[in-house]
């Protein structure tokens, strides 16, 4: 959420070069520095944090909202931070559909945008998704939730 994303962005978590080093030099050039490369991700107004943000924090009342525009590299110092990973890709499928009826939705295998936090569902002039667990009909299998649509 904003307000969780808010927090590892108070507690230093875009300085904190142990939640970055090996992160960022993924095929880079080992004498630039981490915080050149962290120095990228900033708001709309410069300052580090999503490129959705504005001014370092969220629009107020979104403190639960998901986070919009950060990048995996952002995910995944976020995800170190609170002392946990990002799924690989298969884990994440897993997570998603399930692992039996080879399903394409987390719901099953048709498309119903009455189960999902979208453009889809809730037309095109929608400005931001839904609160982070607002849908009751969206889990998986393994009860994971918010898993289609929401943020890109």
């Amino acid at each position: 959420t904003n307000e969780d994303y808010w927090a590892f962005m108070d507690a230093g978590g875009y300085g904190d070069s142990g939640l970055w080093n090996d992160l960022i030099y993924l095929d880079r050039n080992p004498f630039v520095t981490v915080f050149s490369d962290v120095a990228a991700f900033v708001d709309q107004t410069g300052k580090p944090g999503p490129a959705a943000w504005s001014d370092g924090t969220f629009i107020r009342g979104r403190e639960r909202f998901p986070v919009e525009g950060i990048n995996w590299f952002e995910a995944a110092a976020y995800a170190r931070w609170v002392e946990k990973r990002l799924p690989t890709e298969v884990e994440w499928e897993k997570a998603a559909r399930g692992c039996l009826d080879a399903r394409e939705f987390p719901w099953g295998h048709e498309f119903d945008a009455t189960r999902l936090n979208s453009r889809e569902r809730w037309g095109r002039n929608t400005p931001h998704p839904l609160p982070v667990d607002s849908q009751e009909r969206d889990a998986s299998p393994n009860g994971a939730k918010d898993m289609v649509g929401n943020v890109v």
